[in-house]
């Protein structure tokens, strides 16, 4: 008597009954039709799973940061959330953190009408104010994306800086974003924690994220010399640094130059020209937070 079949709802695979998962795509072989129980029992295994959740990951990186990452360089991926997400999902809750608690819903103007009333008036300048608060102000509620624009610069520092160590480019791309997450965490805490004191503790931040990146590298190349990781870690650090504010800057003065091309006439660029004119194009985070936080959100 033949074994009862079924097929894969997914990819169409012959399955057996006995058969609890696809052996070609890997989906469950039952599947049920989505209702509030099932996107309920969805979200509690994907993010709070203690075996696979966002909780087991965060929970990793801040007791075997470095031994977490090289498993997962090495194949041992399926217990670890995805890093893009961990770092979407973070990132996000920072930035509800920054708008709605800590600015509470009110953005730095990056022209005041005070510092030049004629300028103020002129209506290409209005539009490009607007322009720029806009995207960047979008930015400063999207955190993750901003971050994640920033990683590759902070990549390639920590790639030149540990060349000896022959890691792919690509690789250090996922480092990078384990390890953005990890600040993120520790970034939330802080500003959070510095909001209810009415204190200032980026210091504070900075620290604890380079004292997590120093100890995530004593693990991440275990066995090699202490006193050569920390001191590579630190060029690193320097490097991912200077990359990162060249590409800020690169991308400052490419919003800058978007907004000039698209409203401002040529009567307005003299007017600009002869003013002693100051724009701020930083994101509107407290604290220089969205600057800040790349640098140190990588490793």
């Amino acid at each position: 008597m033949q074994n009862e079949r079924k097929l894969c709802r997914n990819c169409g695979q012959h399955l057996l009954i006995e058969q609890k998962f696809c052996p070609t795509c890997g989906q469950k072989a039952d599947t049920e039709r989505i209702d509030f129980h099932f996107l309920i029992h969805e979200i509690q295994h994907g993010i709070f799973h203690v075996d696979k959740g966002i909780l087991y990951s965060i929970k990793m990186l801040f007791t075997k940061p470095g031994h977490t990452i090289r498993e997962y360089l090495e194949g041992r991926r399926k217990n670890h959330f995805k890093p893009v997400l961990f770092v979407v999902i973070l990132g996000t809750l920072c930035g509800l953190l920054n708008h709605f608690v800590i600015e509470n819903g009110e953005r730095e103007k990056f022209f005041e009408e005070e510092d030049d009333p004629q300028l103020a008036e002129n209506p290409d300048f209005i539009n490009m104010s607007d322009f720029l608060e806009n995207i960047i102000g979008w930015f400063a509620d999207h955190l993750a994306f901003l971050i994640l624009l920033m990683i590759p610069a902070a990549a390639l520092g920590f790639y030149l800086g540990f060349r000896k160590y022959r890691l792919y480019y690509a690789e250090w791309l996922v480092v990078m974003t384990f390890l953005a997450g990890q600040a993120l965490v520790v970034y939330f805490f802080t500003e959070l924690i510095g909001h209810f004191m009415d204190r200032d503790l980026m210091g504070l931040f900075l620290l604890i994220a380079m004292s997590l990146n120093i100890w995530t590298f004593l693990q991440f190349f275990k066995g090699k010399s202490k006193k050569i990781i920390i001191i590579r870690t630190l060029w690193s650090n320097f490097l991912s640094f200077t990359f990162t504010f060249f590409y800020v800057m690169f991308l400052s003065l490419t919003l800058l130059l978007a907004a000039i091309v698209m409203y401002a006439s040529d009567e307005t660029l003299e007017q600009m020209s002869s003013d002693d004119l100051e724009i701020n194009i930083n994101p509107p985070i407290k604290k220089d937070s969205a600057a800040a936080a790349p640098q140190n959100l990588n490793p």
